[in-house]
């Protein structure tokens, strides 16, 4: 990260491709790459740890608004989280689509199944999953 700040002094904040060559001569990452990691460094608002109710409340009112595809756009109008966090928020904890209730002996039996044929890919796991 301190890198990176030096890196965009000396440019100026404008030639990110410049920027991400002189941070990452290996080419490991991308200008894209490195504008990001900017964004999320240099904001200081963005809070980290547990959301607020409040925060909760005003997430689902922007997702139902926006959907749940414009991250950085909720982020933006939300103010005080990343667009990374909101969307890890909605998707694990507030989307009403989430069933939270306990799993039945059937749904145990498919996810011992699902496990011996996928290892830890829970992802893939879960869209072979009711709810």
């Amino acid at each position: 990260d301190n890198l990176l700040r030096e890196a965009v002094v000396k440019f100026s904040g404008k030639a990110w491709k410049r920027i991400a060559e002189y941070c990452f001569p290996d080419g490991s990452r991308d200008k894209d790459q490195c504008l990001q990691r900017w964004r999320m460094i240099s904001k200081p608002r963005s809070i980290k740890g547990p959301w607020t109710p409040e925060e909760d409340r005003q997430l689902r009112l922007l997702v139902n608004e926006l959907g749940a595809e414009k991250w950085v756009l909720i982020a933006s109008r939300l103010g005080s989280r990343t667009g990374k966090q909101c969307r890890e928020r909605w998707h694990n904890h507030l989307d009403p689509t989430i069933d939270k209730s306990p799993f039945t002996p059937k749904e145990d039996e498919l996810i011992f199944k699902l496990f011996e044929q996928f290892g830890s890919k829970w992802a893939e796991m879960s869209k072979l999953m009711p709810g």
